[in-house]
């Protein structure tokens, strides 16, 4: 899965092999940014394979909505804004309330 991310960056139609309903099966799905298999569906991969080498009309379509996938969620300017936005609401929270945890000795054989 972390190699989507990479492949969308580039504008490439994805086959993802793995739970279509997943995280990235979701997002390649409802972006139509490639074409998800099931793992074992050997008949659905050639098929997806085949799809993406002969029709050129849908392999760019579904590279340009993957690049369009990775800028409006994944590009690196979004995603430091996102932390930079996390880090200063967790500056902003306070210190965290420590509770101290008693800790037993173990008792050990001796040598």
């Amino acid at each position: 899965p972390s190699k989507f991310y990479g492949i969308a960056a580039a504008g490439r139609p994805t086959i993802f092999i793995g739970n279509k309903d997943g995280e990235i099966g979701a997002e390649i799905r409802s972006f139509d940014a490639g074409l998800c298999v099931e793992q074992g569906d050997f008949a659905n991969l050639v098929k997806a394979i085949r799809t993406l080498r002969t029709d050129q009309s849908t392999r760019e379509r579904m590279g340009r909505n993957a690049r369009q996938l990775f800028e409006t969620h994944y590009d690196k300017p979004l995603q430091t804004e996102k932390w930079r936005a996390l880090l200063l609401a967790v500056a902003h929270a306070g210190p965290l309330k420590r509770h101290a945890a008693k800790v037993q000795p173990r008792n050990e054989p001796e040598s």
